[in-house]
């Protein structure tokens, strides 16, 4: 029985769990933080329409907010051919997230990156590089997923909010001079 265990380990996850990949040393039964709550009920589909190959394809990051596509490209070059990189940034912003993909020309060109890049520096920042989980490990999340989107919907409503407090105050007062109302008052609920 022991031998047959040790021949179907592995350093690396066949399946995603949120839960043993939130905990420090995989032995958590609760849920430590909202995000790891929020991955062990959320649904994740990856992309259907990217082009790269997911075996050859490589996460990146922790980059600084100035690496562009062309400064992956070229890192990465030194250690093989690179098909494309690409740093990913805010659709509404264009800021960098902080993380981007790089596809290499063959899948031993990626684990020739992943042995050579272990303390890798670009520009000044550390970056960490693994392969890329969201098409090749069944049943991955991000870890953090739906959260930045749930910021950004709240500062939407909240300036939408803001927006619409502005155009009472100006009707407010308008009609404050005209004389059609004496007093005003607003209130937002919850």
């Amino acid at each position: 029985m022991g031998e047959n265990m040790l021949q179907n380990w592995s350093p690396y996850a066949r399946e995603y769990d949120p839960l043993k990949a939130g905990s420090i040393d995989g032995t958590d039964t609760q849920p430590h933080d909202k995000a790891v709550s929020r991955a062990m009920i959320m649904h994740y589909e990856p992309p259907h329409d990217l082009e790269s190959k997911a075996e050859r394809t490589i996460f990146v990051a922790r980059l600084g907010p100035k690496i562009t596509n062309y400064d992956l490209k070229e890192f990465f070059s030194k250690y093989g051919d690179v098909i494309s990189a690409k740093v990913i940034v805010d659709v509404i912003t264009g800021v960098s997230q902080g993380y981007g993909f790089v596809e290499m020309k063959s899948e031993e060109e990626a684990r020739r990156v992943l042995r050579r890049t272990v303390d890798a520096t670009l520009k000044g920042y550390k970056i960490f590089i693994d392969y890329e989980c969201g098409r090749s490990l069944k049943g991955w999340k991000p870890r953090r997923l739906g959260i930045y989107s749930i910021i950004k919907y709240t500062i939407f409503i909240d300036k939408y909010y803001q927006f619409l407090y502005n155009i009472y105050d100006l009707f407010r007062r308008w009609f404050w001079w005209q004389k059609r109302i004496g007093s005003t008052e607003i209130r937002r609920k919850g």
